[in-house]
Order: C-alpha cells, then sequence, then structure tokens
C-alpha cells in the first residue's frame, strides 16, 4: 500500500515538475532577470500572508483527517471559514506593508500600486487550494492528489504559454496567472470530497475546532518560521542587491527545490497512512528515514551534475550568475526530505511545539548568517546561510526524535543493505508507474481520480 502510494506520488511529481519546470523557463526567458526578481518579490508578502493564514489547517487536515475520520464533513467546513479569515487578514498585511508602514522597501519600491492590488488575489486562493489539496490526501486520496498536482501544473503552464503569447510576457499577466491557476484544484478537490462537501451546522464540531486551532496554531507558527526560512533570504537580498541578482536568486532556488521531487513523494505518501496506522507506521520511521537519505543523495548528485548546464541551456546565459547560487543550496534541499519523515512522526504523536522549536531556532540563525554573509558573497551567501540552516534544522528534528521515541541514533545512519533495498524499489516503483501512466491515459476524466 505505501508503496503504491509512494509510486503515485512519484509519477504526480514528476510529471508536474517537468510541467513547472517549463512554466519557470517561459517566465525566466520572457521576463528576463530583472522582471522575474520583481515577480518573485511580489509574490513574497502574499505568500508569506497565506503561510500564517493557514493557522496550520494545512497540516490539520492531513493528520485528523485519519484519526477522525468521522468527522471530515467539519474538517472541510473549517477549511472554508480559515479560507475566509484568511483572505481578510492576508490583504490587510499586504496593504500595511506596502501603502500604510513608513518604512524603508528596498527593491519592493519598484512595483506599482496596481501590482500590489493585483498580488492580493494570491493570498486568498492559494490557502483554499492548499487546505482542500490536504485534505484529499488526509482522507487517504494519494492517488487523486497527485493527479490534481498534475493538472494544476498542466493548467498554469497552458495559461502562460497562451497569454504570455497574446500580452507580450507582462509583469502583471504573470501575477494574474500565478493567482488563478490554483483554481483548477479547487474544483478538482471539492469533486473527489464531494461525501464531505457540506455547509450543515450539524455537521460542524465545535470541540475539533477548538483542538484543531489549538493544534494548529503551533503548526502555523512553525510552518510560517519555515516558510521564512526558504523565502526570508529574498527579502533581504531586496535590501541589498540589485533587483536583477534577486531574479538569479530566484531561478536558482526554484531549480534547486526540483530535488525534492522523490524524497517529498516519499513522506507525502507516509504521514496519512502513518496517521491512519500509527503503530505499525511508527516502527518503519527509521527506515523510512533512512532510505529517504539515500534517495536525497543521490537525487542530489544527479541534479547537481544536470543542473548547471541545464541553466545555461533552457535559461540563456543571462542566468548563468545563478549557477554558484544553485550549487550552494543543492545539500541542504538535499536534508529536507529526510527532515520530513521526522517531522511526520513528530506530527504524528501531536507533538507540534517540537517543530515550533527547531523552525524559529534555525530561522534566528537564518538571518544572523543571511546578514553576515551576503555583503560578502552576494547570493551565493544567501545560499551558503540557507544550506546550514536547512542541515541545522534536520539535526535537531532528529535530537528531538530520539527523545520522544528513544530509537537509538545508529538506527538513523543508512547502511548497504539499505541502498540495495532503495534500488530494488526503485526498479519496482518505475514498473508501477509505467503501469500507472497507462492506466491514467486510458482513465484520464475526473471517474479516475474519484479512485484511490
Amino acid at each position: 500500500m505505501l508503496k503504491r502510494d509512494i509510486s503515485a506520488t512519484f509519477a504526480g511529481n514528476v510529471v508536474a515538475t517537468i510541467l513547472s519546470l517549463f512554466t519557470g523557463v517561459i517566465l525566466a526567458r520572457v521576463l528576463g532577470p530583472v522582471n522575474r526578481g520583481l515577480l518573485g518579490l511580489a509574490l513574497l508578502i502574499p505568500s508569506i500572508a497565506a503561510t500564517f493564514c493557514t493557522l496550520g489547517q494545512g497540516m490539520v487536515n492531513v493528520t485528523f483527517a485519519g484519526l477522525y475520520k468521522d468527522k471530515r464533513s467539519s474538517l472541510f467546513q473549517q477549511s472554508l471559514i480559515v479560507t475566509l479569515f484568511g483572505t481578510v487578514i492576508s490583504t490587510v498585511v499586504i496593504c500595511a506593508f506596502y501603502f500604510w508602514l513608513p518604512i524603508r522597501r528596498g527593491q519592493f519600491d519598484q512595483l506599482g500600486s496596481e501590482i500590489v492590488w493585483l498580488s492580493c488575489l494570491v493570498a486568498p486562493i492559494s490557502i483554499l487550494s492548499t487546505l482542500a489539496i490536504t485534505l484529499v490526501r488526509g482522507v487517504g486520496r494519494i492517488t487523486a492528489t497527485a493527479v490534481i498536482h498534475v493538472l494544476q501544473s498542466a493548467t498554469f503552464l497552458g495559461l502562460v504559454g497562451v497569454f504570455f503569447v497574446w500580452c507580450g510576457g507582462r509583469l502583471k499577466t504573470a501575477i494574474v496567472l500565478t493567482a488563478l491557476s490554483p483554481l483548477v484544484a479547487i474544483i478538482l478537490s471539492v469533486w473527489v470530497l464531494r461525501d464531505y462537501v457540506t455547509l450543515q451546522p450539524s455537521r460542524f464540531s465545535g470541540w475539533l475546532f477548538k483542538k484543531s486551532l489549538g493544534f494548529g496554531a503551533q503548526i502555523s507558527l512553525a510552518t510560517l518560521a519555515g516558510f521564512l526560512i526558504y523565502r526570508i533570504d529574498q527579502g533581504i537580498l531586496a535590501y541589498m542587491v540589485p533587483v536583477e541578482q534577486v531574479g538569479l536568486y530566484v531561478v536558482a532556488v526554484g531549480l534547486a527545490e526540483k530535488l525534492k521531487l522523490l524524497p517529498n513523494s516519499i513522506s507525502s505518501a507516509f504521514l496519512p497512512r502513518l496517521v491512519n496506522d500509527l503503530s505499525i507506521r511508527q516502527a518503519q520511521v527509521p527506515m523510512v528515514f533512512r532510505c529517504t537519505t539515500i534517495v536525497s543523495a543521490g537525487s542530489m548528485l544527479l541534479v547537481g551534475i544536470l543542473g548547471a548546464p541545464a541553466i545555461l541551456v533552457l535559461l540563456g546565459r543571462d542566468y548563468s550568475g545563478s549557477i554558484p547560487a544553485f550549487l550552494f543550496l543543492l545539500p541542504g534541499v538535499a536534508v529536507l526530505g529526510p527532515a520530513s519523515v521526522i517531522s511526520s512522526d513528530l506530527l504524528a504523536r501531536e507533538k507540534p511545539k517540537y517543530s515550533v522549536w527547531t523552525s524559529y531556532s534555525v530561522l534566528t540563525v537564518n538571518i544572523i548568517l543571511n546578514f553576515c554573509l551576503i555583503p560578502f558573497m552576494g547570493i551565493t551567501g544567501a545560499a551558503l546561510a540557507s544550506t546550514i540552516s536547512y542541515i541545522l534544522a534536520c539535526c535537531i528534528a532528529i535530537l528531538f526524535y530520539r527523545h520522544e521515541s528513544n530509537v537509538p541514533l545508529k538506527e538513523m545512519i543508512p547502511r548497504s543493505k539499505d541502498i540495495v533495498y532503495v534500488l530494488r524499489a526503485l526498479i519496482s516503483i518505475t514498473r508501477q508507474v509505467i503501469i500507472l501512466g497507462k492506466t491514467k491515459l486510458k482513465s484520464i476524466g475526473l471517474t479516475g481520480i474519484r479512485k484511490r
């Protein structure tokens, strides 16, 4: 069952990543480094606001949909409430930063008021899309989740391809398309969840909502800190380097994060199974961690070898300056996959406090490193700061896991037999992906999405 879910998630991630890669290439080539940097800055504040305003409900949906199967309709209603809350708060945050607060805005000042107002569309749609997809994953529809991700990525690519031809690649167009592309994921998710979609007050659980807010508040704080660890460097760069350099860094980050493809497939498929079958799955955590570490290391080598030439071929020499930052980011991104396995176990134990402690400790280190390294190394310094922070976060997570599980640290170190197991599993998964792909080609409609 777990291998099948990993296969489906991996297949979906592969296709979605390829589609998003083409989308990124089109955006980068048409907009150029300067406008690509401005696009990254325009989306930064809405993304931060959206991350906070989910109130941790995304992880609540994934976790509680398995722990409280009879309350899934209530989780859907909670998602709508959180979306309404997020719409109001995110709009206020965006307006405060750009219009109300008397602060220096660095390169953010290059964004006009029309761009800012368009960016307000991003957060509400992103919040609802995130909550809908996580609820689909929480109810165990792993294959459906993968298909939805693919269709969302395909929609974005199609919109970018069509409208950029018609509109000439304007920054405003890119923001609108970014905001609207998740709508297809929302529609498909509601279809898959139709057994739980209701607005009847009698299906709403007050005690679950209260428990969700308590659990989610800690998750929200940790998620916000985690997101800032990944993105705060772009905001800092906006005050310290030209916007063109920001564009190069955004491209480097986007390419480096493709490294999470297979490791994230493992952790994304593992958490729903973990919360639905705690006693058995928790015993598998050390093995899953070791295998994910091996996969991440292998992926890092492959992406490192292919990445630099790909930047020159796909994006052109205008983006050659992003190559050093890209290479410095790879080791840090590689540890995120194994770390997410540990985080899944701690969340299944309903111990989100560890994520909060880890995230804010690492965020503090990250900010300090950025201010120390960027003046001397530019965007490469930002990449190095991120890598150090990611590695630190993984180490702290392992220590917390050790404290809760009493599993010896030696159990977390990959062994030679794990490498053999991973190679055999990859061959098996590849075969299943091929079979799954052929099946989905024969049944590409919503009937196929409905099946687990």
